[in-house]
């Protein structure tokens, strides 16, 4: 058997291919001849699997080195027809938070714990913006125009891989507002004691005047409500009941959130169905009714505020967000986030108590905002206005994205619809925020910067909600390519053997060697032919992403005569 050497760049001289033009199925009469000998073969060139055995067949028969720059020269003649043109990813990079949009002192939390734990800095802020939300609650709404106002209320969702490091820092963050609820549940041990107290003079009242009923009964003290910042349980009738006492608001915060998903799977049974309705006075901050078949029969909150915040892993998400969610328009409201997930490296950074203070001392002056009685004795949020300069910022921003919703369609246009008054509530809490770290002391409108911040994130939002998007309607072996070119991309270039060794879902060679070339022919890359090394190893090829820089850069691949 003859082997044949490199001569000058070509790795395999005297071979020649010839290609018939595509047929009605795409397949091509493929020849490929060499020192007399010839080989045929019919085959979609397009098809990596098909160009794979095509490879390995004439390899075997004309018996020529089984090289990687063998089989790169051989390729590039079967798919070398038109020009390489680089395509979109399969879904868009991610593109980090604007940190320098936030309030400063929450700016130096967000890097203090997000380095402390190794995670992604969103994975940090989505719980905080719930949590600093939800204390605003109902003492303020943004008066955005006479009969629109945006409350203080959002519904964060982070959705990553178990390991992904996105649970740390939102628990870290709830951990925070328990301990401001345990200490008011201290001090409610106080009131229910004098409660108690007057419940016992009330008896003993209650005793003589059943002995001489002169004039009217005396009247039960009424027993205090049980303050909550933050709960867990998200059927509805049970965050009426709790939203009844607390007129302010309460977080639901879940680190798992794929019982308050699955609660909407009722909807079959009609059951969902009415949720969904209340969830959505919830998030707009409208009056929740709620009938109940044991106890007090029908429970009435106005101004119910509930902020959300949790996470969730990807597989459960896109099956939880089908049908009644996107329907419904539900989906349209989460705040999403999924960054690429990161290997996990040790950092000496820790979370100093300073930081965990100054977060309460926040909540606590937020918290310390009253809202105003309505002439019927309801709580309401106290309005803040807009400034002049903010008020240009918003409508700007308005009409742009207004036109940006106008082309598109489907779940894309219900998120995009969403962001306007998203924007809007995320400077809300952006200006308060300031106010609460001391940057100003009395709370006047809304200014030019938080609208700007405001904007900034929430076109953010806007954004990643689009990659979720793309990922939820990916078919398996999409998402599979997708994975494999955001691996790539983290490494920049990559051999068959890098992939073989470095990805866990290929294994062996060939099955490597066949991602690597879906992915040429998918148009996300090309090969890159490398010569012997100095010391005398064998030639090989790499596989690059294509960009901007690596079009203008044509491979070394030398031809096939």
């Amino acid at each position: 058997m003859v082997k044949i050497k490199v001569n000058g760049d070509s790795p395999i001289e005297g071979l020649t291919i010839t290609l018939s033009p595509p047929d009605q199925i795409r397949k091509r009469e493929v020849v490929a001849r060499f020192n007399g000998d010839a080989h045929t073969d019919h085959f979609n060139t397009s098809d990596a699997a098909d160009r794979l055995r095509f490879r390995k067949t004439i390899v075997a028969r004309f018996g020529l080195w089984d090289t990687d720059e063998t089989h790169s020269a051989i390729d590039s003649e079967l798919i070398a027809s038109p020009p390489v043109e680089q395509r979109e990813p399969p879904v868009e990079p991610f593109q980090p938070f604007p940190l320098d949009t936030l309030p400063e002192w929450i700016r130096g939390f967000v890097n203090a714990v997000s380095r402390a734990i190794g995670c992604d800095p969103s994975y940090v802020i989505l719980p905080l913006l719930s949590a600093l939300a939800s204390a605003i609650g109902n003492s303020r709404s943004l008066l955005i125009k006479r009969g629109w106002s945006a409350p203080s209320i959002l519904w964060t969702v982070a959705i990553g891989e178990s390991g992904s490091q996105k649970s740390p820092p939102f628990r870290l963050v709830m951990q925070s507002v328990r301990d401001i609820q345990q200490r008011d549940l201290e001090s409610h041990r106080e009131t229910i004691g004098k409660h108690e107290q007057r419940e016992a003079l009330y008896e003993i009242d209650l005793a003589k005047w059943k002995k001489k009923p002169v004039g009217g009964p005396p009247t039960k003290p009424a027993a205090p409500p049980t303050p909550r910042e933050i709960v867990s349980d998200s059927t509805v009738e049970a965050l009426a009941g709790v939203l009844q006492g607390n007129p302010r608001g309460v977080l639901l915060a879940r680190d798992e959130l794929s019982g308050w998903f699955g609660s909407f799977d009722k909807y079959n049974s009609g059951k969902g169905s009415s949720d969904t309705s209340h969830w959505l006075s919830m998030y707009n901050g409208e009056t929740l009714i709620v009938d109940r078949k044991t106890g007090v029969p029908l429970i009435i909150v106005p101004h119910a505020s509930v902020s959300l915040s949790g996470g969730i892993q990807p597989g459960i998400f896109s099956k939880a967000v089908k049908g009644e969610l996107r329907e419904s328009g539900l989906l349209a409201r989460l705040l999403l986030a999924y960054p690429p997930s990161r290997p996990k490296q040790w950092s000496d950074d820790e979370i100093g108590s300073e930081l965990i203070s100054g977060l309460e001392t926040i909540i606590d002056n937020l918290r310390s905002l009253q809202p105003e009685e309505s002439e019927n004795g309801d709580l309401k949020p106290t309005l803040v206005r807009l400034s002049p300069e903010s008020r240009t910022v918003f409508i700007r921003f308005y009409n742009e994205h207004a036109q940006e919703t106008a082309d598109l369609s489907g779940d894309l246009a219900s998120i995009w619809s969403k962001i306007e008054e998203a924007a809007a509530r995320l400077a809300l809490v952006h200006y308060l925020v300031r106010w609460a770290s001391g940057e100003f002391q009395h709370v006047e409108a809304v200014d030019s910067e938080s609208m700007q911040a405001g904007v900034r994130i929430g076109r953010w939002f806007a954004n990643e909600a689009k990659r979720v998007l793309s990922m939820l309607d990916e078919g398996d072996d999409e998402r599979d390519q997708r994975r494999l070119v955001d691996w790539i991309g983290k490494r920049g270039s990559v051999t068959v053997r890098d992939v073989q060794r470095g990805h866990r879902k290929l294994r062996t060679s060939e099955d490597a060697e066949l991602a690597l070339c879906e992915l040429v022919a998918a148009g996300y890359g090309r090969w890159d032919p490398k010569p012997p090394t100095p010391k005398g190893g064998p030639p090989t090829r790499v596989f690059e992403l294509l960009t901007a820089s690596t079009l203008t850069q044509p491979p070394k691949t030398p031809g096939i005569r």
